[in-house]
């Protein structure tokens, strides 16, 4: 199966992270500048259509994370805490890579 990254959009006010969009109807942030070189940190699964587009927007209050996907549906994430380095909540569950870095996942419901 080929998989294709369809967009990509720069957490501006996270220090080097990015948020990539793949048909593999899942949304993946990355940290550009990980001790082991880039690292997938959240993993957003679940998603009922591929995304196609990303957009990121931040203030000194909040900050959305928004895309559109293959259906015409536009979805949009909601964040209340700006500066922490993970956008989600800690009930999120952890996993462990191959690698031996943390993954937050994300079940979207």
């Amino acid at each position: 199966r080929n998989l294709w990254i369809t967009s990509m959009a720069v957490l501006n006010n996270l220090s080097h992270k990015i948020a990539i969009a793949s048909t593999s109807k899942e949304i993946m942030i990355y940290d550009l500048q990980s001790k082991k070189g880039t690292s997938c940190t959240c993993r957003i699964q679940g998603l009922p259509y591929a995304p196609l587009s990303l957009h990121y927007w931040s203030s000194s209050k909040e900050s959305i994370l928004c895309y559109g996907d293959v259906h015409g549906n536009v979805t949009a994430f909601l964040f209340g805490k700006t500066d922490s380095p993970n956008l989600f909540e800690p009930n999120t569950r952890q996993t462990s890579e191959n690698d031996g870095e943390n993954v937050t996942e994300v079940l979207y419901e």
